[in-house]
């Protein structure tokens, strides 16, 4: 087993063990073959959306009642995240799906890939290869 097996196998038990569902994707680069990692990914309820929205608006707005105190920058972040609050509420609150993780090998050097989380699913994924920085589109694979 290479060092690129055993790090896709360590973070796949770490994502599988905290709940997430993997979806099989492509990893694919120009000039290079296509390989076969996995994505966790994670669907949210309405009633889930709805916490986590609120959970954001109400950091949001407790982050500017903090910066009141702060001189010069009162008069600007408080107001800025008065209005930030629910714009970022109502697009948290649309988002039913996101990425938890993900991993598969580089088409090229074979290095594992990890795919950041905490992001929107919008197909295709772009990430980059940590040792040969190949630019890879990660993607559902096909027939499935």
């Amino acid at each position: 087993m290479t060092a690129a097996d055993a790090e896709i196998a360590e973070r796949s038990a770490v994502w599988t063990a905290a709940g997430a569902a993997r979806l099989p994707v492509e990893l694919r680069a120009d000039g290079c073959a296509v390989t076969i990692g996995g994505v966790f990914v994670r669907d949210w309820s309405e009633a889930d959306r709805r916490r986590r929205a609120l959970r954001w608006w109400a950091g949001l707005w407790a982050l500017g009642i903090a910066f009141v105190f702060v001189p010069i920058l009162h008069f600007v972040v408080p107001p800025a995240l008065l209005v930030a609050g629910p714009i970022v509420a109502s697009r948290i609150s649309g988002t039913k799906r996101t990425v938890f993780g993900g991993v598969g090998p580089c088409p090229r050097c074979g290095a594992a890939v990890v795919v950041g989380g905490g992001i929107e699913l919008k197909w295709p994924l772009r990430e980059t290869c940590g040792r040969c920085y190949l630019a890879v589109a990660v993607a559902p694979v096909r027939g499935l």
